[in-house]
Parts: structure tokens; C-alpha cells; sequence
């Protein structure tokens, strides 16, 4: 039996960041997961996060749960095959990337120069930067309610013996509503979109 999020140590009501950096900033990576995480986010920082026998692979499985990636660009990383393909991973993924240049000097490859970069040596900047952090994170739950609604709207209107459309969103909002605990309201809202979509899917079939 798989672990839960709760065990596996994921917290899904939290904004979660992956943080890709070369091992030999690690120092400033550690830096970088403290200051975020004072953002009300979870930050997966491989270094720390790892355990000592654990697969690589997981370092993907993270990545793959993530609502941002967040590069920290130096001479050291743009070296890293691993930081390459935690980015080329986030693009087929469609996850949200953002790089920390580490200082006005480095220059950016040309497949990076539409990404969107935060001066590590700005103070001002980094602090702009955090908050935006913040308010990606305080925005987490509408971010997921605009999920549910996608997939609400995609489920087929002519499925013969299923329910309404109408009554899939009142299922969905009905959720909302049951859940006293706002940061659990995203999680509940996709759980209970999902379910209505197989519903319609096997219905469908029968």
C-alpha cells in the first residue's frame, strides 16, 4: 500500500516549491529553503530532504507535485546536467519556473532568456519576490477550485443514465462548504471532481 501524504512527509495544503541548485551552492540553496519557507510554503531542497538510501528517483516524484520550481542560477548550475533536466522536466510538466541569478554578471543561455529571473544580489527585489511567494501561497485553494471547475466543465453533458451537470457542481460545492478547514477546501474540491468524472465515465460505459 502507498504512503499518504501525511506519511511520505508532503503537506498537500501547503504551496510547494522545488528548489533546483548545483550541490556546491548547497549553502546558499539551505539559505534560499529557510527564507521561502517563512512564506508559508514547503520547500523540497534534495540535500535535506533525501534520506540516505533513497531512490533518485524521487527527486522527480517531487518535482512533479510541485506548484513552482524555483532555479538557482550560478557558474555552478548552469554546469549541472541535474539542473537541466529538473528544468526540462518542469517544462513537459508545465510547472511554473522562476530563477535566482546569482549575480548581474552571470549570463543566461539562450533557451532561458523568457524565463523570468530575481536578482539574488537586490535586496529589494528578493523582497518583492517573497512576496509574491506569499501570495501565490495564500492563493493556493483558488488555484485548485479553478481545477475542479475545469474538470467539471469537461465532463461530457449527454452521458445517458448519469447525473446533471448541474449536480456535479453542487456536489462541489458542497464540499466547500463541509470543510471548516480552508486549507483543506483545494484538496476536497479535487477529490470530489474526480470521483463525479468517473462516475460519468463509467456510466458511459454501462
Amino acid at each position: 500500500m502507498g504512503k499518504s501524504s501525511r506519511q511520505s512527509g508532503v503537506n498537500m495544503n501547503k504551496f510547494r516549491i522545488f528548489l533546483s541548485y548545483s550541490s556546491l551552492d548547497i549553502l546558499i540553496a539551505a539559505f534560499l529553503k529557510e527564507q521561502l519557507e517563512q512564506c508559508n510554503t514547503e520547500v523540497f531542497l534534495a540535500d535535506q530532504n533525501l534520506k540516505f538510501g533513497e531512490k533518485l528517483d524521487e527527486v522527480f516524484n517531487a518535482l512533479g507535485r510541485s506548484d513552482l520550481i524555483i532555479v538557482f542560477w550560478s557558474v555552478n548550475s548552469k554546469k549541472s546536467d541535474w539542473v537541466k533536466r529538473e528544468m526540462e522536466f518542469a517544462k513537459d510538466k508545465n510547472i511554473k519556473q522562476i530563477l535566482i541569478k546569482h549575480n548581474e554578471k552571470l549570463k543566461l543561455p539562450e533557451y532561458l532568456k523568457e524565463v523570468k529571473y530575481v536578482k539574488y544580489w537586490d535586496p529589494i527585489e528578493f523582497d518583492k519576490f517573497k512576496k509574491q511567494i506569499i501570495d501565490e501561497a495564500t492563493r493556493l485553494p483558488e488555484i485548485q477550485r479553478h481545477k475542479v471547475e475545469a474538470i467539471v466543465e469537461h465532463i461530457p453533458k449527454d452521458v445517458p443514465g448519469g447525473p446533471k451537470v448541474k449536480d456535479a457542481k453542487d456536489l462541489v460545492k458542497a464540499a466547500e462548504v463541509s470543510v471548516t478547514d480552508t486549507s483543506d477546501v483545494g484538496n476536497a474540491l479535487l477529490a470530489v471532481a474526480l470521483v463525479v468524472l468517473i462516475i460519468y465515465l463509467i456510466k458511459g460505459k454501462a
